[in-house]
């Protein structure tokens, strides 16, 4: 709760030291949709810092996780998340891809 609160407040740095102590808790259980969040927040922290290369590296974690256990509506979001990455890159090919809607999401 401590990262949601930190991030809101763009205090991006102290956000990722809490989400990253979280995330060595939720591995350590095995929480793997908890995870898949966990390094959302991060990689959207990486994106507020300006870090975009960083933040795009911590997507794609997310997005492995998330689609390992079909979690679709965290798929979702991530999609969102690497668009509007991609988008800050000025890179719109990559950001309309990860807009389209995926076939998986949504059944």
């Amino acid at each position: 709760m401590r990262g949601l609160i930190l991030k809101a407040e763009k205090k991006y740095d102290l956000a990722i030291t809490q989400f990253q102590d979280a995330l060595t808790i939720r591995q350590t259980i095995g929480d793997k949709k908890g995870i898949g969040t966990t390094l959302a927040n991060i990689g959207e922290c990486y994106e507020g810092l300006g870090n975009l290369k960083q933040a795009l590296t911590i997507h794609f974690q997310s997005l492995q996780i998330k689609d390992s256990i079909s979690h679709q509506s965290g798929l979702a979001w991530t999609y969102f998340d690497l668009a509007n990455t991609y988008a800050k890159l000025r890179d719109p090919k990559n950001a309309i891809n990860y807009l389209k809607p995926k076939k998986s999401l949504g059944r």
